[in-house]
């Protein structure tokens, strides 16, 4: 068989995400050992003041299917207490989670509006969860178009500083693109940043590359100017040629973390030359599904197969 470069191309994706490179492991700093499981909440809290005195947290998002959407929790609830342990920061609530065990009994004191009210569940599972959701997000955003950040400053590599662009995302229509979101912790480094940097060495060596890569620098909590730093240190320290965007959420605009799940759980997204999502990953790492995902975009049966699946 006569290799063409649609078949080098697979060779380039499953070598890079279905086996070890070397040169990864060595640029990027070793992540720590992920454990099997973990207990998850699937709550995020508020603090409603900044003094330490002050009690209760608000509630600003719920993971679908984790055991605090079970538990009955809704959007704008003032948790008062865990287990009985006030709460003033979510740090406080964090810490009380961590040492519990899966399926553990917990108790919360809650207020809403003018109710005061007591909840009692159980700790669900962080892999159960997340599969859950992630299988939730691919429903709502599969054979749809990708739903753009916020906002975004493109880095220019020649000017050696950010700009906007009008066009954004829709810059990219035309070829299928592999669009990643990732940020300076350990493990974005390690398997986002630092394999689709070396990924785009690769495909530039082939002569008629069908793909092109993206990266959107996103950091929960910091502004514009702290992301921007974040990413031109980075760059500083390993330089790739790659399209590179730094996202943020301008004041007052809300989080908004179900729209932007790609975003805020450093996923990736294949989408086809219509800008439309092929194949999406909020959870766990990418193999061989990320691999035929983008096989079945570049022959045109990925935008079919969504649609199939969402009759």
């Amino acid at each position: 068989m006569t290799l063409t470069p649609r078949h080098t191309l697979l060779g380039v994706l499953l070598g890079a995400f279905t086996l070890s490179l070397p040169f990864a492991e060595a640029q990027a700093p070793a992540a720590p050992a992920a454990p099997t499981d973990r207990a998850f909440l699937g709550l995020y809290t508020e603090s409603l003041s900044s003094d330490p005195n002050t009690f209760g947290l608000r509630v600003t998002h719920i993971v679908p299917y984790s055991s605090a959407f079970r538990t009955g929790f809704q959007l704008g609830d003032i948790v008062l207490t865990v287990n009985d342990v006030l709460l003033s920061t979510s740090t406080d609530l964090g810490r009380e989670i961590k040492d519990l065990n899966i399926n553990s009994r917990v108790r919360f004191n809650v207020k809403r509006g003018d109710e005061k009210l007591r909840f009692e569940g159980k700790i669900g599972s962080f892999q159960l969860t997340m599969s859950a959701y992630q299988a939730h997000v691919r429903k709502q955003q599969q054979g749809k178009p990708f739903p753009a950040p916020p906002a975004m400053v493109w880095w220019n590599p020649e000017k050696k500083e950010f700009e906007e662009r009008k066009e954004g995302l829709s810059s990219f229509h035309g070829r299928p693109t592999i669009l990643f979101s990732f940020d300076n912790c350990p493990y974005c480094l390690r398997h986002k940043y630092t394999k689709f940097g070396q990924l785009q060495k690769q495909l530039a060596s082939l002569p008629t590359p069908d793909v092109q890569i993206a990266g959107v620098f996103f950091k929960e909590g910091a502004t514009k100017e702290q992301s921007t730093e974040l990413l031109k240190k980075l760059l500083a320290a390993t330089p790739f040629d790659l399209p590179l965007a730094v996202a943020f959420y301008p004041e007052p605009t809300k989080l908004d973390r179900d729209r932007n799940s790609v975003l805020h759980r450093h996923g990736t997204a294949v989408l086809d030359a219509e800008g439309t999502v092929t194949y999406l990953q909020v959870y766990g790492a990418l193999e061989n599904e990320f691999v035929q995902a983008y096989q079945a975009t570049l022959t045109g049966s990925g935008k079919k197969s969504t649609e199939a699946a969402g009759n």
